[in-house]
């Protein structure tokens, strides 16, 4: 339960931080590099809200997941939930990278 809630807070902090800082975000930004290092696609300010939402779909594929094994595994189910909280922590990177 530990975990989901730091998942949810993680989820609530990073729509606080964007609400925030999107006013301050120059109108058009690169969003991806190529292996060269030269930029083959740009965005707008809005494709930032992108990052909560591809966290919270990861958590809530997660969480679905976890409560299917938490009949068999216990353990596995809590690990799987853990590990969503990287990916929190890499899109917590690419938020502050990006404003």
């Amino acid at each position: 339960m530990l975990l989901v809630g730091a998942s949810l807070l993680s989820l609530l902090l990073m729509m606080v931080v964007i609400f925030g800082r999107i006013g301050a975000l120059t109108g058009v930004f690169p969003v991806h590099i190529d292996a060269f290092g030269n930029t083959d696609r740009w965005g707008a300010a809005r494709i930032v809200w992108r990052l909560p939402l591809l966290a919270a779909s990861t958590t809530a594929v997660n969480l679905v997941f976890a409560w299917s094994l938490a009949g068999y595994d216990r353990f596995a189910g809590r690990f799987i939930v853990a590990a969503g909280l990287i990916v929190h922590l890499i899109v917590w990177v690419a938020l502050f990278d990006l404003v």
